[in-house]
């Protein structure tokens, strides 16, 4: 007995000693908890279940349990205590560099880069759920702030797009290490994902450049003019209504029309299967078209990717087909935002759906029809707009698989073909059918008969005495050449 009295004596001795001959206070009965004086929020209840379990006897005595606490490390309850920390206490601990302190003026400003690094969570006090981890994906956080807005130059067209996108104008760099950049040299803005986005894998860059082509004023040009470093491509189009010229039995013209044909509302056009290769590198993507007002500006897609075999095994994991798609997906989302303003109206832009190739809104070729056996000369007619021709009459040609051209000739406009509308043409093309027929179409059947046609294309070009190839469009329509065998 006498032995216990004199322990609890030496230790209230020492709390005395250790606090400047003052009696401890209640709430610092907890050594290591001191530094947290200032949180009113601490509860004895959760810093008792936090206390490790000892195995005490009941009758243990106040001196002895004092001291079976004092063995708690000081940072035992640091995690517990800054979880009880209010919002505004933890936003006076920034300027002092406390623990757990939002960092000032991290707040993402509308259209400034975004960089990868996570955001801060904001306080939250013990009733509050715990926040949720591993948000994930770009997705996520792109649906979990508001997009920013973008009113291009000349005040026209304007887009939104998430924060998880990082936004470069002309003249600025593109934070990114790539053979492809996200966006060619020259853009006057430039949509790209973080240079650590989809980190250890064959990705490698992400963007859609945004450029006015003052080198296309016109409608049409803007619309059909080829990619650079593309010949061919059919886009898919969105154009309002042009006014139709057709002759009836008569010889007279009939115009139909329900949209004026120098309308300044938005066209547009779809360029897909849009991809290039070099040093291991490659890119998938396609480019979009929009007239408005006189302006023509292009927006060019592109995910960049490193040949996956090129990487040791197990170096990288293989960035997906989904993953492209969803990355794609991104920026198709930007572009379904668009909108212009035309005097005190807004509208929205409307774009070709993907996959499609469609020139009807410019040039139609009624005879023949796609896939038809035709033989010579072809007899061809339609309806073309008027930009179209040159002196009435544009040129075909007729051109085998392997690109030999077998014959050349021009259509004739119907009608007055100083028109924004369309206009309709006739004219015959002759053309020299290949010696022996093709030998990759064709079959034989047991009498040695040829049995099946060689395609061939029907290329049905703008007439552009400039030869500028911004100037350049041309119809592709697929027939075939009947065999001489055939009936």
């Amino acid at each position: 007995m006498f032995v216990l009295i004199a322990v609890a004596l030496v230790a209230v001795l020492y709390t005395r000693l250790g606090n400047g001959g003052q009696p401890a206070p209640a709430e610092s009965a907890v050594p290591g908890a001191a530094s947290q004086q200032g949180s009113t929020d601490a509860r004895p209840d959760l810093l008792a279940e936090a206390a490790p379990a000892q195995d005490t006897p009941s009758s243990v005595s106040l001196g002895s349990a004092r001291d079976q606490v004092a063995t708690v490390p000081d940072d035992a309850f640091a995690g517990l205590l800054e979880g009880s920390r209010s919002g505004d206490a933890r936003q006076a601990a920034a300027a002092t560099g406390a623990p757990g302190a939002v960092p000032a003026g991290d707040a993402q400003q509308p259209g400034s880069p975004v960089t990868a690094q996570a955001e801060v969570a904001p306080a939250h006090d013990e009733e509050d759920e715990p926040a949720e981890e591993d948000q994930g994906t770009e997705a996520a956080t792109d649906a979990a702030a508001p997009p920013n807005a973008l009113t291009l130059a000349g005040g026209v067209v304007t887009l939104t797009y998430p924060t998880g996108l990082a936004l470069a104008t002309s003249g600025q760099p593109v934070q990114v290490a790539s053979t492809i950049p996200p966006c060619d040299a020259g853009f006057d803005y430039c949509f790209y994902l973080p240079e650590d986005a989809f980190a250890g894998t064959n990705f490698r860059a992400a963007g859609m450049g945004v450029t006015l082509r003052e080198d296309l004023t016109a409608r049409l040009s803007c619309l059909l003019a080829q990619p650079d470093g593309y010949q061919a491509l059919q886009p898919g189009l969105v154009v309002p209504g042009l006014e139709s010229a057709r002759q009836d039995e008569g010889g007279s013209v009939e115009r139909e029309s329900t949209v004026d044909a120098t309308s300044t509302g938005p066209a547009t056009s779809r360029f897909g299967g849009l991809g290039e290769g070099a040093a291991g590198t490659y890119y998938n993507g396609e480019e979009r078209r929009l007239f408005v007002d006189g302006a023509c500006y292009a927006f060019t897609t592109r995910v960049v990717e490193s040949q996956f075999g090129n990487y040791p095994a197990g170096a990288v994991v293989e960035f997906t087909a989904e993953q492209r798609e969803a990355t794609l997906a991104r920026f198709d989302d930007v572009l379904a935002s668009a909108t212009v303003t035309l005097g005190e109206g807004v509208e929205p832009v409307a774009w070709p759906r993907a996959g499609t190739s469609d020139l009807a809104p410019f040039i139609r070729l009624d005879e023949p029809a796609a896939g038809e056996l035709v033989t010579s000369p072809v007899r061809l007619s339609g309806e073309a707009v008027g930009p179209w021709y040159f002196e009435g009459s544009f040129p075909v040609s007729v051109v085998a698989q392997d690109g030999t051209v077998l014959g050349n000739g021009f259509v004739s406009a119907q009608a007055e073909w100083l028109v924004d509308g369309l206009v309709p043409f006739t004219g015959e093309v002759e053309f020299a059918v290949p010696a022996g027929g093709s030998r990759d179409q064709a079959s034989a059947d047991e009498q040695g008969a040829a049995t099946s046609a060689l395609p061939v294309t029907l290329v049905l070009a703008r007439d552009n005495p400039s030869d500028l190839p911004e100037h350049d469009a041309a119809l592709h329509v697929g027939v075939g050449l009947k065999s001489p065998s055939l009936p």
